[in-house]
């Protein structure tokens, strides 16, 4: 069985305990306000979390000054314009150890950057695993230049991510480096994580109200002194920042054709909302919906709740910064009728096949979907069979590329326990859903109708 990167976190909110692998398809499933929306929160933030403000906190640690010194001296060493080193076991666990050392004794400011106040937490650490075959390398280049070789510039990276230019300011400040290249480390792994909330849709609704908004309020002299009426967490914010950001990362997308998503997107807009988001070309744009077969574009207050559900996943897909992603979706079932959280599974399986994909879900129906495709491809006639509902090799997934996690809260204290799933032959068995179905199944025979009434 393939090994993930970890999260692990102890009394945190209302979780007693998770050890959480990050697979390509990730799925929290369980009891309401458990704290599934709470967790995946964490795991987002932690691609910003490693700030050099927070490593210096612990730079008197031995670990600390081992990987510092590794990476002067690798770097001092390094004569040709391009040198590539391989990060063997024992350094990949100093980086590990550092990581961990600065999660530990930062723990309760990541957590309220995150959320924007105090949230209990005891324990929190991460784990990457280290396989031979995928050890990453640390690369080094120079960049020549007429001056002295102190004020070369160098970018300095892992092979799956570089980092932006140092120049020789930060080339003394090798703990600047160290951050950076602790960042792409652990993103070479979980790439950068594009959160969709549960409130996306109200939030893709009200944005450009939102920044005219925030304009007033905080940059008005009749407005100040500024005091917040509400405060959104992070990953909302994020989400926000995402929709404003999408003008420009579709001029990039314009320049540089290839799109990863696009197979996905005509799959989305055939499949699902049955017509194609667009953005108008105001400076601030406002995103609509063209039904297919009509010339019609309809803003999103007028559309249906299926289309503005999809739409605010959509629209980031096809018109945002889709390099290096990975999604974070809570609730991918909002507002679908049954045939479509099906056709919503199909999505998702077929994401997780680029890029990682963590989903919150109470859907019994993407959960058996997923099931399906799992036995699907364990069966001998499967492909064949699966053909003739109009599957194909993309809608195919294996439980080692799965990890489900379900959350129950204990009746005596309140807390929540976090539990991995174990697949079987026919999929994942998920019993907080199947306590659910048999308690409908129950109370539907208890109250049939009498025998020989109307």
């Amino acid at each position: 069985m393939l090994s993930y990167p970890t999260i692990h976190v102890e009394n945190f909110a209302r979780i007693r305990n998770a050890v959480i692998e990050l697979a390509p398809l990730t799925l929290f499933v369980g009891d309401n306000n458990s704290g599934k929306t709470y967790l995946s929160s964490l795991i987002w933030g932690i691609r910003d979390f490693l700030t050099i403000d927070l490593l210096r906190k612990v730079q008197e640690r031995s670990e600390f000054h081992k990987i510092l010194n590794w990476i002067r001296e690798t770097i001092e060493h390094s004569n040709d314009e391009k040198s590539e080193y391989k990060i063997s076991k024992e350094e990949h666990d100093t980086i590990i150890r550092v990581i961990n050392q600065s999660l530990s004794s930062n723990k309760e400011t990541y957590v309220r950057k995150i959320f924007g106040s105090d949230v209990p937490i005891q324990r929190l650490a991460f784990e990457i695993p280290f396989e031979t075959k995928k050890e990453p390398i640390f690369v080094i280049r120079r960049f020549n230049s007429t001056t002295s070789r102190e004020n070369q510039r160098i970018v300095v990276g892992t092979r799956q991510r570089f980092l932006e230019p140092i120049s020789r300011i930060y080339q003394k400040d090798s703990v600047f480096i160290l951050q950076k290249l602790i960042q792409n480390y652990y993103r070479s792994f979980w790439k950068n994580a594009v959160y969709f909330p549960a409130s996306r849709a109200g939030l893709l609704l009200t944005y450009r109200s939102l920044l005219d908004e925030s304009l007033e309020t905080r940059f008005s002299p009749r407005k100040l002194p500024l005091k917040s009426d509400y405060q959104l967490t992070q990953p909302q914010v994020n989400y926000i920042r995402q929709l404003l950001w999408l003008p420009n990362s579709f001029k990039n997308r314009l320049v540089s054709p290839m799109h990863r998503f696009d197979k996905i997107i005509d799959f989305i807009e055939a499949k699902i909302i049955d017509g194609q988001v667009l953005l108008s070309d105001t400076p601030v744009p406002e995103i609509l919906y063209q039904p297919k077969g009509t010339d019609e574009k309809l803003p999103m207050q007028l559309v249906s709740g299926v289309v503005s559900e999809i739409a605010s996943i959509l629209v980031c897909l096809k018109f945002g910064n889709i390099r290096n992603i990975s999604c974070i979706i809570e609730e991918p079932e909002l507002s679908l009728h049954p045939e479509l959280q099906q056709r919503m599974a199909q999505m998702l399986i077929r994401l997780s096949h680029q890029y990682g994909v963590l989903v919150t879900t109470h859907s019994t129906i993407i959960a058996q979907h997923i099931n399906n495709m799992i036995r699907y491809n364990n069966r001998q006639d499967g492909k064949e069979l699966a053909k003739e509902y109009g599957y194909t090799k993309d809608d195919f997934i294996i439980p080692d590329q799965i990890r489900m996690y379900q959350f129950d809260v204990d009746a005596k204290d309140g807390l929540t326990d976090v539990s991995k799933l174990e697949p079987l032959a026919n999929g994942f068995p998920i019993q907080t859903f199947a306590d659910a179905l048999r308690e409908i199944r129950n109370e539907a025979w208890n109250n049939r109708i009498e025998k020989g009434k109307n």
